[in-house]
């Protein structure tokens, strides 16, 4: 059953991303959107984001096809076969209708990134996400119950996993491994929104997402105050920053570059707010690393604590997402 759910979550999404009137490329298949698959989708390149015009540098060339493509993975991953590991921190805020914004709990992430390249102008880009909640001001694991600030009530965090999925780049749009789904009725360029100021380059995403839910009426009604909507609704902007001179030269195959994340989206299934009027706001900072051992020690001991198949040389084989792992490990 997990598998047959898994597999109809991933279509649903992917469906919603390619049918979006603004997108441009590709949408990172994090389908449950709330949880960090968001994260995938915002600097995946696969966003529904308009593109917009390119701020060119005198020497950088971003004009679509080919020099985007090399651009674009050189600042998010690398053009050579390699694993590359992004560090999130950040929180989630909630904001319940008529009451002021309040923060509610704070989360660490590790996304890893394995980039190879069958064929010339070719990358294959497979994600794993992992994630832990804690206090606000300590990056702790919560282990347990956790009082939510917003209502004074009793949750238990349930630190989850997102992927693997495989994302196809080349001079074309972005597509995601194994599926036509995202395939345009007419091959495009693939293009990013860059902007160029100085030394320093950004690109930045924005996604939308309305689709069906992955739990069924049945699946809903046992867990009233987890989910109560049919539909999941997300709205996200990702910024990659890097350095014009790193992408120049021609001795760097991944460039250093700085992440910020912010989405907006209904309470995760364990706050238990479905059937109050609100929502979530999360938001988020991130470093990337060629070497995940460079990653603060504590951020690192946390991991090995929580989710240790992360640095493995494949954490998972089994596509996972937030909803259905909740749904199979954690009672009603």
């Amino acid at each position: 059953m997990m598998g047959h759910q898994s597999t109809s979550g991933k279509t649903e999404l992917l469906r919603a991303l390619s049918s979006s009137e603004n997108s441009s490329t590709h949408v990172s298949r994090r389908r449950a959107l709330f949880t960090g698959a968001t994260f995938a989708m915002a600097h995946s390149g696969l966003g529904s984001a308009a593109a917009q015009p390119v701020q060119q540098s005198s020497e950088l060339d971003l004009s679509p096809g080919r020099a985007t493509l090399n651009a674009f993975m050189k600042l998010q991953t690398s053009i050579s076969e390699q694993d590359i590991y992004y560090w999130y921190s950040g929180a989630y805020d909630g904001s319940l209708f008529g009451r002021s914004l309040s923060s509610m709990i704070g989360f660490q992430a590790i996304v890893k990134r394995r980039v190879s390249k069958p064929a010339e102008g070719l990358f294959h880009v497979t994600t794993w996400e992992a994630f832990y909640f804690h206090p606000l001001g300590d990056r702790t694991p919560i282990d347990g119950v956790y009082v939510n600030p917003l209502d004074g009530r009793e949750v238990r965090p349930f630190h989850h996993k997102e992927g693997p999925t495989t994302f196809v780049y080349s001079e074309q749009s972005p597509r995601i491994l194994g599926s036509d789904i995202l395939n345009r009725p007419e091959k495009t360029l693939f293009e990013m929104p860059w902007s160029v100021s100085g030394n320093s380059v950004w690109m930045q995403r924005e996604t939308f997402l309305d689709i069906p839910h992955f739990w069924n009426d049945e699946q809903r009604k046992s867990r009233a105050d987890e989910v109560s909507q049919d539909r999941i609704r997300y709205s996200s902007i990702g910024t990659h920053f890097g350095r014009i001179d790193e992408l120049l030269d021609e001795d760097i195959q991944s460039a250093s570059s700085l992440f910020n994340y912010q989405a907006t989206c209904d309470f995760l299934p364990w706050f238990k707010l479905a059937n109050v009027p609100g929502a979530m706001i999360w938001r988020a900072n991130g470093l990337k690393f060629q070497e995940v051992g460079k990653m603060p020690s504590e951020i690192l001991a946390a991991f090995e604590k929580i989710h240790p198949e992360i640095f493995e040389d494949i954490p998972w084989s089994s596509f996972r997402t937030l909803f259905h792992d909740y749904l199979e490990q954690v009672d009603p």
